[in-house]
């Protein structure tokens, strides 16, 4: 059929179709105004004005000044081959290069600019270099052995013209000293430098208050540590496959006896059943904090169980001795934890209340023998201390059932007895 209507030259849709899409292409399209962001002119459509006129045109002035100033005519543009000085430099070279140049057609002037602001001058910049003079080398510097006052002005000579490029610096440290020449290592030159540029600091302000925040002052630079950083890496980076293989097993192996750990305490604290009840807890003898000691008799197991009393450490496999290695820190934290999830929500909580007014929510981030005995010893006087405190409520209610009770039977006898 459309076929036929192509021949005959009739619409495909009918002549009302036609009338239609005559209509639609006819209507008015919106057109985004210009200054108004694409988010503010998505919410308008076809029954809302687009903004006060007056707003419109403050919105095409404003983009036109902007144009006018994007597009600032100076000049006809043109090159000249000029002279000019660095101002980094010390000596008088002059060179040359092309200067970009503007030309005023009304006036046939030329503008050209100023030979002293050479642009790539101000990347120069340069370390600051701590510098003593007399007086200060002799009542603020300490003296250090092997180092004397011209070699270290030597260094200092040297630090600042390398600025402060320590590897470059130690591989041109050449000093001549009665025929003999000495080199330094880098950290002998930066742990000189950095002692020099502390006590200047210090001695200069009067102390460490006002400079407290500086890096020098917070963070000393120890040189004996930087060679152990050093040696340490040098040896972790020297590790054959074969050790680092031999590496990766033991810490999988580590891993599996961690988890099977954890899952083992969990079953055992769910497992635990009949708990003793407060008061023959209180009957026993409660450790003391002045009990606490990191310096054990010999013989003392290392850890500690539930209830914070010194234990052994358990074996993973019936036939495999214990591990040799173990932390202290996460076995306590896993104890804690695992007690915690036995308890109901209601008793959680209010020991949970009960640590965090104590400010001793978190666990203990020092690992000591003393502390984490302490913070279990705590965790279970805190689970005693809410069951007394739930008994001794139920007590107080109960007396004052009973109480109300014998009120309301001497109550009742008076109205008996004004009866009779």
């Amino acid at each position: 059929m459309s076929d036929i209507k192509d021949i005959m030259g009739l619409p495909k849709h009918g002549s009302d179709a036609l009338e239609v899409k005559e209509k639609k292409e006819k209507e008015p399209k919106l057109q985004k105004p210009k200054g108004m962001s694409r988010e503010a002119f998505a919410l308008l459509s076809a029954s809302h004005p687009l903004m006060p006129s007056q707003l419109m045109g403050e919105i095409d002035a404003d983009s036109d000044t902007k144009k006018e100033k994007g597009k600032k005519f100076r000049g006809k543009i043109s090159y000249e081959w000029r002279p000019f000085k660095n101002p980094s430099r010390n000596d008088d070279l002059e060179l040359c290069h092309w200067v970009k140049c503007y030309t005023n057609t009304a006036t046939n002037s030329k503008i050209i600019p100023s030979e002293n602001e050479y642009p790539f001058a101000k990347y120069n910049t340069h370390a600051k270099v701590m510098r003593y003079n007399d007086e200060e080398w002799k009542s603020l510097i300490e003296a250090d052995e092997g180092w004397t006052k011209e070699e270290t002005d030597y260094m200092l000579d040297l630090i600042e013209t390398m600025d402060m490029r320590w590897f470059a610096i130690a591989d041109r440290y050449l000093y001549e000293n009665d025929g003999k020449t000495i080199e330094r290592s880098v950290d002998d030159i930066k742990g000189r430098y950095y002692s020099i540029a502390r006590q200047l600091m210090i001695g200069r302000e009067g102390g460490t208050t006002a400079i407290a925040n500086q890096v020098l002052i917070k963070h000393p630079f120890d040189p004996q540590h930087e060679r152990r950083r050093k040696a340490g890496l040098e040896q972790f980076l020297l590790r054959t496959p074969e050790q680092e293989a031999e590496e990766d097993n033991i810490l999988q192996q580590a891993a599996k006896i961690e988890s099977k750990r954890r899952s083992e305490a969990g079953q055992d604290m769910k497992g635990a059943v009949g708990a003793p009840s407060a008061a023959a807890r209180m009957q026993e003898k409660l450790i003391e904090i002045s009990e606490f000691d990191n310096d054990p008799p010999v013989g003392t197991p290392p850890l500690f169980d539930i209830d914070g009393n010194p234990a052994m450490p358990t074996s993973i496999d019936g036939d495999k001795p214990p591990p040799r290695v173990l932390v202290r820190g996460i076995i306590t934290r896993d104890l804690v934890d695992s007690k915690m999830n036995s308890l109901a929500d209601k008793q959680r909580d209010l020991l949970l209340r009960l640590l965090t007014g104590l400010k001793l929510n978190e666990h203990p981030r020092t690992s000591s023998r003393a502390i984490c005995a302490a913070y279990l010893t705590l965790v279970n006087e805190g689970l005693e201390y809410i069951d007394l405190r739930k008994n001794v409520e139920a007590k107080q209610l109960l007396r004052k059932r009973l109480q109300s009770d014998d009120a309301d039977m001497d109550m009742e006898g008076g109205m008996k007895r004004q009866k009779f």
